[in-house]
């Protein structure tokens, strides 16, 4: 059953009833479809929109407990692993605990995240049973989330020896506060790992575990960039004027989470990230932001506060964001693991993200807190990559504009000197001193061509006149293409017009190729020259004349 077929039979109209019935009858079913048991772990799937904290916690708990009767497959290990570390949540954990008695063969690096899930619900564990989602009370049979932790545990055999230290400081610190059921069965668990030998442990239990957390074959839908996000100090920014120049970290929270293995230490982990860039070369290179899952009750104030209070350090490139509007395509884009009853929250994973300059999602660090350093080497890949790519884009580009300043000042001298009509084409055969050749005929066919080139090279100055130099340069040419242009119409009757237009068109292509800082010092000195230098000059010019010429005077 694909995901969408389960969006259309659990929709956020569905009742936990009809929820844990779909889930009682994929567990009975004679072949159970694993995949759809796996899609409804998605904390973003319609069927938990609109439903409370609590009911989302019991309804996913009853989900990962099937997991022990029809098998776990490995790609839903990752939602299992993060309940074991993340969540508070007696059934929750309980049922992240059964889940992992569907796996085929026991693999030891699981013990760790079990051992965690203990020290976070021992204070707080309760009775509950998986026999149906409604139960009648008094239970007659009743489990908890640390006899669960315990029994899987003890399923795992002599896979579990590498955390028996652990089993041992918790009963040495703690058996005072367990209750008789559970301190009997921690210390028959201890014993039984006393007694277990390497060679009875199963082949392949260490194992790495593959986590694949870093899918982002589903960014395929760029953001909108006129989302506009407001930060900590209430200033508006658009989505792409953020989001470019520089590699973005991006962590989701908000601030009225009560766990504190997420949100918080969300922030307290961004706050690492700043200070652990400070001492390396790419303190100016990165930016860090968070943006809130809940815009309408964390206002500009409300982040700041909140940033502040746990050491974060705001500044142009390291900022809170709110996004008022458009939030969900925001949601959408990023495909955020989070759902809502209303307004509020109920359920979210730990999302980071990478973003390049061009406002892509490069990678992604899912379901469990970032590792500083490994982070950091991600950054420093990226901006090696970018290095060397751009190295050879500047070469590339250096080459592409060596080439076009060239053909820019070459082509129009081609052009000016190549012949217009029949008598210009032995005139200028016999200048070169080929007379051997001078008798060579003219062909009609090259006055339409060398037209067809002038109008190319116009149409190539005004394309680049638009982000270049402006239109003079386009303009002096057009100027001596018209000059040249009325030669070849005069059959060189106005040959006096070649000496301009030559210099027109060779100037006005001359002046494109300049870059803007070069071109701009040039107009000033010709604007100063045009000035009172150039009145000064025209007098001189005036008065040798008339001395020479001895231009009588009234």
């Amino acid at each position: 059953m694909s995901l969408d077929r389960d969006k259309q039979s659990l929709t956020y109209n569905s009742s936990e009833s009809e929820f844990a019935a779909h889930v009682d009858n994929i567990k009975k079913s004679f072949y159970p479809n694993e995949q759809s048991l796996v899609n409804l772990l998605s904390e973003c799937h319609p069927v938990y929109k609109g439903k409370s904290a609590n009911s989302v916690n019991r309804m996913r708990g009853y989900l990962m407990a099937s997991f022990e009767t029809v098998s776990l497959p490995s790609i839903a290990l990752p939602y299992i692993l993060e309940s074991l570390t993340n969540s508070f949540h007696p059934y929750t954990v309980a049922g992240a605990a059964k889940a992992v008695r569907g796996i085929e063969i026991p693999n030891s690096n699981i013990c760790p995240y079990l051992i965690k899930a203990t020290y976070n619900i021992w204070r707080k564990d309760q009775p509950i049973s998986f026999e149906s989602y409604y139960l009648t009370w008094p239970l007659r049979q009743y489990s908890t989330a640390v006899l669960e932790i315990l029994d899987t545990l003890a399923w795992m055999g002599p896979n579990a020896i590498s955390v028996l230290p652990e089993l041992q400081r918790l009963f040495s610190n703690f058996s005072h506060k367990l209750d008789q059921r559970t301190k009997s069965k921690l210390l028959n668990l201890i014993e039984s790992l006393e007694y277990d030998f390497p060679e009875n442990i199963t082949e392949n239990c260490c194992k790495p575990i593959q986590l694949n957390l870093n899918d982002t074959s589903f960014y395929e839908k760029k953001i909108d960039g006129k989302i506009f996000l407001e930060d900590q100090d209430g200033k508006k920014v658009q989505w792409d004027n953020f989001f470019s120049r520089k590699l973005v970290v991006v962590a989701f929270f908000y601030t009225r989470c009560i766990n504190p293995r997420k949100c918080s230490l969300t922030i307290y982990n961004l706050v690492k990230l700043q200070k652990k860039l400070e001492s390396t070369n790419l303190r100016d290179k990165i930016k860090i932001t968070a943006i809130t899952y809940d815009p309408n009750y964390d206002t500009s104030a409300t982040l700041k506060c909140y940033g502040i209070s746990r050491g974060f350090t705001f500044s142009p490139d390291h900022k809170f964001f709110r996004i008022p509007k458009d939030f969900d395509k925001v949601i959408e884009s990023f495909n955020l693991g989070v759902n809502f009853n209303g307004t509020l929250v109920n359920q979210h994973r730990i999302e980071f993200f990478l973003i390049d300059r061009k406002g892509e999602v490069k990678k992604s660090f899912l379901r469990f807190q970032i590792d500083i350093d490994e982070i950091i080497t991600e950054l420093t890949n990226l901006i090696n990559n970018y290095s060397e790519v751009n190295k050879i884009l500047s070469k590339k580009s250096k080459c592409r504009t060596f080439l076009n300043n060239l053909m820019s000042i070459v082509l129009p001298i081609v052009i000016a000197f190549f012949p217009k009509c029949p008598l210009c084409w032995a005139s200028y055969l016999s200048i070169l001193g080929l007379t051997g050749i001078s008798s060579i005929p003219y062909s009609p066919w090259l006055f339409p061509l060398v037209v067809i080139i002038l109008v190319l090279n116009l149409c190539v100055l005004f394309w680049r006149s638009k982000n270049g130099n402006g239109f003079t340069p386009l303009a002096l040419s057009l100027v001596g293409t018209i000059f040249l242009v009325t030669i070849a119409f005069s059959n060189g009757v106005w040959k006096w017009g070649f000496i301009p237009g030559l210099f027109l068109l060779v100037g006005g292509s001359m002046l494109n190729s300049l870059n803007y800082s070069t071109y701009q010092k040039l107009k000033l000195y010709f604007l100063e020259f045009m000035g009172d230098g150039f009145r000064k000059t025209v007098l001189k010019i005036f008065l040798f004349l008339r001395k020479s010429i001895k231009i009588p005077t009234n």
